[in-house]
């Protein structure tokens, strides 16, 4: 697994959400741990917050924070 150390900025991650505009923001990686998913695998996850998050991007977190 990619573990990024906290402070990691991740330039243009794509973020794509099913019957919407695919948009590209930069993150900071906030936090980073373990977790064990419904199916008993392992993954990584990841907090990280927007950077100068575009118009796109904050028009995007909108609509999914409004459903």
């Amino acid at each position: 697994y990619l573990v990024p150390a906290p402070g990691t900025l991740i330039k243009g991650w794509r973020i794509e959400v099913q019957g919407k505009t695919v948009v590209l923001a930069d993150l900071e990686v906030r936090h980073c741990r373990p977790t064990v998913l419904d199916d008993g695998s392992q993954a990584q996850h990841w907090g990280c917050r927007f950077v100068n998050p575009s118009d796109e991007v904050t028009a995007l977190i909108g609509s999914l924070a409004s459903e």
